[in-house]
């Protein structure tokens, strides 16, 4: 069996705040008292301008250090036991540099990896990154799906993150594809700071709404054709 490594980070981000944490989940009291105040500082700080559409909280699985079946079957299951809600991120591909790892890779990025790993984050950037086939990481993991990173890549290598419809993703028939689905999660946006225009406010706002409208516009007009 190919064998890939994890640990888990808690990240936050508004507009006005980008804290990192750390979650231990060998220890599941303190990582849901870690997310729980991470949610509370952000509902408390974020200063999003209502028309972009709100704030954003993640919790994701960044693959490295630890091997996922070891994490699988002792902080993952502790966790989740303790009713905290963990959907494990599929990474952009790393394979190992150590000569004796035959067989081993540094991320797990493949669908293969997280199958029957229960709750699942898939971020397309990642899927491009990775040069996976979006729509068939989508039907493997259709039934753990929980949550979506979305963004765009032109597939030329590299995590990209960009604006959705600026790359070469088959995001629209991705998109399609979740709303004639019973996806029970949310898409969020995760966009880098360049792909956003950044530093200038206005055209960060700009980009935010139209790839908001990207993204609702393809789950909305499969949804009316259903």
């Amino acid at each position: 069996m190919v064998s890939c490594d994890v640990s888990v980070v808690a990240v936050t981000y508004t507009d006005v705040m980008a804290t990192t944490e750390v979650l231990d989940l060998a220890q599941p009291a303190a990582a849901a008292a870690a997310v729980d105040a991470l949610n509370d500082r952000l509902a408390a700080e974020a200063q999003v301008p209502g028309d972009v559409g709100g704030a954003v909280a993640a919790l994701a699985a960044a693959v490295r250090a630890t091997p996922l079946e070891r994490w699988t079957a002792g902080p993952l299951r502790d966790a989740r036991d303790q009713g905290i809600s963990v959907a494990v991120e599929n990474m952009p591909r790393e394979e190992s540099r150590r000569v004796f790892s035959i067989g081993r890779y540094r991320s797990c990025y493949l669908p293969e990896h997280l199958s029957g790993l229960g709750d699942v984050t898939l971020d397309t950037s990642h899927v491009g990154a990775s040069k996976v086939d979006l729509i068939r990481a989508y039907s493997a993991l259709a039934g753990q799906l929980r949550h979506v990173h979305l963004s765009d890549s032109d597939l030329t290598g590299g995590d990209q993150h960009r604006l959705p419809g600026k790359g070469r993703l088959p995001l629209r028939p991705f998109l399609s594809a979740l709303a004639r689905s019973d996806y029970p999660g949310v898409v969020s946006l995760e966009l880098k700071p360049w792909s956003l225009g950044a530093p200038a406010p206005e055209t960060i706002l700009e980009r935010m709404r139209g790839a908001l409208e990207f993204a609702r516009g393809a789950l909305a007009d499969e949804a009316h054709a259903g």
